[in-house]
């Protein structure tokens, strides 16, 4: 273990060098080489804390074990998601740290520095079942959670979270892309919103609705702190962050808060469950796929096609054909 004795998980990443990239130059740097291979080379500041939260977890796992993170194969690979398993983390959250590291690897590969990646064939359990993951509010439903969040006092948390509802809700956006948007994205006199997607970017064209709930939210909220060069549309109220970027955290504990005074708040409810909403009611109310995959901006129909099968599932009532009849029942 000598190579890794003088190696700090904590260490600032140098300048990036001329020479060609070894092994312990990687280690020292790769969270300035691995940005160009994520993200189509154009990975957000939050994907790139996650992926450096889960590479650093494994490669601290490494030094107390130990072994060397060149040396790692599958089957030790599997016994250090058993100890994130066991450790309490969440499917959602293993399914990230194995990607962050599956990547590591990747890009290890890409520049030659190992023959295989030992995080190749790890799977994680997907956190939800079929029904679990396709649990969606009816617009009514979404009406009377939108209600409860009318009763919010405070006019900026209020006009705020609506937007938020009507964006998930509505428009199908995910909490990362609520969460990344920005000011500059907005042209709602033209109809249209630019969105910083998941793996991809995109636009929307949102209902008069929505832009009424957004225009809402804008005039009335305080004066954001820049983000870079960029404005934050969600900002944060809290005192200690006030007007910086909105969390993905806060965001959750805005629909929880909401979810809470509606009487909807139950295990496995969750933000994602709005966009499942819009796609969901949205293939009820048009009966084209078509237009829930460009709504949702998804690239594969079959991913699309998910809504569509739940909801011929809820209206067919299959099992009716088969259901015991007595002589005399018509």
């Amino acid at each position: 273990m000598g190579e890794l004795a003088s190696w700090n998980p904590d260490q600032v990443p140098g300048p990036l060098s001329e020479s060609v990239v070894d092994w312990d130059y990687y280690m020292e740097n790769y969270m300035l080489i691995l940005p160009r291979y994520i993200g189509r080379s154009r990975p957000a500041e939050d994907t790139l804390r996650t992926y450096q939260k889960g590479i650093r977890s494994f490669l601290i796992w490494c030094i107390k074990q130990p072994i060397h993170p060149k040396r790692v194969e599958d089957y030790q690979m599997r016994f250090y998601v058993e100890s994130l398993t066991k450790s309490g983390y969440r499917p959602a959250t293993l399914g990230l740290y194995v990607t962050a590291v599956r990547t590591f690897y990747r890009v290890a590969m890409r520049l030659g520095l190992v023959q295989d990646n030992p995080c190749a064939d790890i799977q994680v359990p997907s956190p939800f079942t079929t029904d679990r993951q396709f649990t969606f509010f009816t617009p009514e439903q979404e009406g009377e959670i939108i209600e409860a969040m009318e009763q919010e006092p405070d006019e900026v948390s209020r006009t705020r979270g609506l937007a938020i509802l009507y964006l998930m809700g509505v428009e199908g956006l995910r909490k990362v892309e609520v969460h990344r948007m920005n000011d500059e994205d907005i042209h709602l006199d033209e109809g249209y919103i630019f969105i910083h997607g998941k793996g991809h970017d995109g636009t929307i064209y949102p209902s008069p609705e929505t832009c009424d709930r957004v225009r809402e939210y804008i005039a009335c909220r305080p004066e954001p702190k820049k983000d870079g060069l960029l404005t934050p549309t969600f900002i944060s109220l809290c005192r200690r962050t006030k007007g910086q970027r909105l969390s993905r955290f806060g965001i959750g504990e805005i629909m929880k808060k909401v979810l809470r005074a509606s009487g909807y708040d139950q295990k496995g409810i969750a933000c994602h469950v709005f966009r499942h909403s819009c796609g969901t009611n949205l293939y009820a109310a048009t009966k084209d796929i078509r237009i829930v995959q460009e709504t949702l901006r998804q690239r594969d129909p079959k991913v699309t096609a998910r809504y569509a099968h739940v909801h011929q599932r809820m209206s067919s009532h299959y099992t009716s054909a088969i259901v015991p009849r007595k002589k005399d029942d018509k």
